[in-house]
């Protein structure tokens, strides 16, 4: 298993981004929010990056989400 060999191939199909493992997840970090869109919106795109993860050793792949935009609001500790 190669984080930096799965990000290099991910990019390859214009999934720019970093990867991280945990056991047999990859995790997939968008380098941008159009990475983003495109792979949670694209059926093939994203069967697409989670075979090149299967063929780097990896088990599943993970996508982390964006992190969503500030909007002054508080959560209650309750």
């Amino acid at each position: 298993m190669s984080t930096d060999s799965l990000a290099t191939a991910l990019a390859a199909i214009g999934l720019p981004g970093r990867v991280e493992a945990r056991g047999g997840l990859a995790i997939f970090t968008a380098a941008n929010g159009a990475s983003f869109d495109a792979i949670s919106r694209d059926s093939a795109l994203c069967a697409r990056a989670t075979a090149l993860a299967t063929q780097h050793g990896f088990a599943l792949l993970g996508l982390e989400l964006p992190p969503a935009p500030d909007t002054g609001a508080t959560v209650s500790g309750d």
